[in-house]
């Protein structure tokens, strides 16, 4: 299998994965309880808690929250972050078939670029769900910078700059 690496070496860690991996286990297991308004959210740990907003980037548990329904928090998680991969290998090989208009060259890149490890470290390596959970956007927002160049049609511009201020909002780091 082509995802067998990611997939299996990921999900079948003997321990949990990574500095940042129980940081975010916590706020995935209060988000699986608690899933309220960033504005008015209070997160009741450390000492009498803090907001929400303005912490540590937590955006991306609201994506999370359909996989909290019928999984446990650390499964949650780990699906998220293997989907979140898929996800940005896909939108990697369509911006690849944008710019090159060639499916060989554009599967050969997304080939490469899934056995780079570098892909994929910041989930399998140090746990960073976080990051690896925005990794996506990066290519959607290339890919309407290059439809707004080619066609210079406002809305690619648009939505650029939405993918671009979304991934800010998800990792501002």
């Amino acid at each position: 299998l082509l995802f067998k690496p990611l997939i299996y070496d990921y999900t079948h860690a003997s321990r949990p994965t990574g500095g940042d991996y129980f940081n975010a286990l916590t706020y995935a297991s209060h988000f699986a309880k608690h899933l309220s308004n960033p504005a008015t959210g209070w997160l009741s740990f450390w000492n009498e808690g803090i907001p929400i907003v303005g912490g540590y980037p937590v955006a991306i548990f609201y994506l999370m929250a359909p996989f909290f329904e019928s999984m446990d928090p650390a499964t949650a998680m780990e699906t998220f972050g293997i989907v979140s991969q898929l996800v940005f290998l896909l939108a990697s090989l369509i911006l690849f078939f944008k710019i090159s208009r060639s499916s060989i060259i554009s599967l050969v890149l997304t080939f490469i670029l899934f056995h780079t490890k570098a892909t994929y470290y910041q989930l399998a390596s140090e746990g960073l769900v976080v990051g690896a959970g925005t990794q996506w956007l990066q290519p959607f927002t290339l890919i309407f910078l290059f439809l707004f160049l080619d066609t210079h049609n406002s809305k690619f511009l648009i939505l650029t700059a939405i993918f671009s201020g979304v991934s800010l909002i998800f990792h501002p780091a």
